[in-house]
């Protein structure tokens, strides 16, 4: 049998080994309460300073062994509604609930936790006991990865409830629909990120779990399944496309955050690699096959480039960051070397002399009907008179 029921007793001298606790449990948890310094039952902690005042070690006890938590549950309510509880003044227990699974009568629970973390010497108390936990754990390395291992094994399994998920995201938006809520938030936040030491390790441990989670396959292709919806149900509002582009122009015309995002594009080593350019490339290729694409880009640059004043700045744009680029002997280099490489290619020279020939068949129809238009006369207009002008229009 896994579970059981135990009960913790009063060893002072005239206490007469009266009951303080009851609960449901496994392994060693009747064994964990006293070794806790400070707890989060107030009148448990109480008792239990007390206890140690005297120099004496509670009396710790295995009522009885069950099969299934559920059983475990019903007869720790039994045992608790029997002896009665402190704070509703009908027994010696310190339980602040009935006991069970489903925290029943927990209305005293939360009037007494709250009281209880009102009190800032109390939050201190508790913040270095966790903190203290927390060092021990993560100096034991199997440890550290026992414990990781079986958060994620409970955040996994309760996670997989659609009610339970459905309830946290509730729960959240509630709690940030609040003004004072979200502005508390925020201030906690910047405070907690005005430390270097701490901004520091916030980074590389969401650097290290972002590599760790990416390297998934399955939670990549699920990520961008969920992120390709989410922008396509929002990018099919015009409000929202309409926001968002005043929003970008509006940002991109700040010089200041220009050159900060150019900064950031050229400086990161992700967009260098050549698994990122060729997951572009593929990208743009796959877009280009597609015929509704293909119209509305064209469609785009014709309507931009019909603007005088977009065609000036953009050819400005252009002839200054070709004399940027190619003001190094570098970068020429690399640019007579990617055209030997262009021109070396036979698929390239055969798409390349196919645009050519394209090109010179429009220009010589063009030319051919100018020259046309040219020579052929233009037709001798006769003068009428008068009288010819009405007899036509009467026999119109």
């Amino acid at each position: 049998m896994k579970y059981y029921v135990y009960v913790i007793r009063d060893p002072r001298p005239g206490k007469q080994r009266q009951p303080i606790l009851v609960g449901k449990g496994c392994g060693r948890r009747v064994y964990t309460h006293f070794k806790q310094e400070v707890h989060a039952n107030p009148l448990l902690h109480n008792v239990f300073k007390k206890i140690r005042a005297a120099e004496l070690t509670p009396i710790e006890e295995i009522v009885r062994w069950f099969p299934t938590a559920k059983q475990a549950f019903a007869y720790e309510r039994h045992l608790i509604k029997k002896i009665g509880r402190r704070d509703l003044k009908t027994g010696t227990l310190c339980n602040l609930t009935d006991g069970g699974e489903g925290q029943l009568n927990s209305l005293a629970l939360r009037k007494a936790m709250a009281k209880t973390w009102a009190d800032p010497r109390w939050r201190r108390a508790m913040g270095a006991r966790a903190r203290r936990t927390w060092e021990r754990i993560q100096s034991d390395p199997e440890r550290y990865a026992e414990h990781i291992a079986r958060l994620t094994a409970m955040a996994r399994k309760v996670w997989t409830n659609p009610k339970y998920r459905a309830a946290q995201a509730k729960r959240v938006r509630d709690f940030f629909a609040d003004p004072k809520n979200r502005a508390t938030h925020s201030h906690l936040t910047r405070r907690l990120f005005r430390d270097p030491t701490m901004r520091a390790k916030q980074r590389k441990n969401a650097r290290a779990f972002n590599r760790d989670l990416w390297r998934d396959p399955k939670f990549r292709k699920k990520f961008a399944e969920a992120h390709r919806r989410r922008l396509k149900k929002l990018w099919a509002d015009p409000a929202y496309r309409r926001a968002q582009s005043e929003r970008m122009r509006k940002r991109m015309s700040d010089p200041t955050f220009k050159a900060r995002l150019i900064a950031g594009t050229r400086k990161s080593k992700h967009r260098q690699t050549p698994e990122f350019k060729k997951l572009c490339a593929d990208r743009m290729r796959r877009q280009c096959r597609n015929p509704k694409f293909r119209a509305a880009s064209a469609a785009a640059i014709r309507k931009n480039w019909a603007d005088p004043t977009f065609r000036a700045k953009h050819t400005a744009r252009i002839s200054a960051w070709s004399r940027r680029i190619m003001a190094t002997p570098e970068a020429r280099k690399r640019a007579a070397a990617r055209l030997r490489r262009l021109r070396a290619n036979p698929a390239f020279q055969a798409k390349r002399l196919k645009a050519l020939r394209a090109a010179s068949v429009r220009r010589w129809t063009t030319w051919r009907a100018e020259r046309r238009r040219a020579r052929s006369p233009a037709p001798a207009r006769t003068r009428r008179t008068g009288a010819a002008r009405r007899a036509s229009a009467r026999a119109a």
